[in-house]
């Protein structure tokens, strides 16, 4: 689970891409804000809220199918992009 500090649009982008984002349990409305300031306000207080999040357990346990998913699509990139340059050095 995670909260990105960046720029506005950050996590529509990772949805674009395949990841999950958690929505079920994080407020990602922060995504939102054009303001830099702003954003890294509403981010903070999700992270903070997040932190102290009594079930926060339970919230990760619900919540490994999809970060089991995002680790094999990170891997899997990975590895796709270390071939394409191991392609292209060998080349």
């Amino acid at each position: 689970m995670f909260v990105i500090l960046g720029p506005a649009g950050s996590i529509k982008q990772l949805k674009k891409m395949g990841y999950k984002t958690f929505d079920m349990v994080i407020n990602h409305s922060y995504d939102n804000i054009k303001d830099n300031t702003l954003r890294w306000d509403a981010a903070m207080r999700e992270a903070e809220r997040l932190i102290v999040h009594e079930h926060l357990h339970s919230m990760y346990a619900e919540s490994k199918a999809d970060i089991r998913h995002n680790q094999e699509l990170f891997l899997r990139s990975k590895s796709n992009r270390l071939n394409s340059l191991l392609h292209k050095v060998i080349q």
